[in-house]
């Protein structure tokens, strides 16, 4: 596969807000008891000083799902 198939698909399957929570909804159907961005969190392993810019990488659901957590 070469990166013009990949960009062309991921552009199909991210276009919008909808497209990527669908995606993203279907780690439900897995074994993993936890959510998806419980689990991406989990694996963060944030620490006390450290700070994160995130621009442009979805709807957010990533953080609004973990708020409390963040040091």
């Amino acid at each position: 596969m070469g990166n013009r198939y990949i960009r062309k698909h991921a552009k199909i399957q991210y276009n919008t807000p909808n497209l990527l929570n669908d995606r993203i909804n279907l780690w439900r159907f897995g074994l993993n008891p936890q959510s998806l961005t419980k689990w991406i969190f989990s694996h963060l392993k944030l620490k006390e000083h450290e700070q994160i810019l995130e621009l442009g990488s979805g709807t957010g659901k990533l953080w609004t799902d973990n708020y409390t957590q963040v040091p």
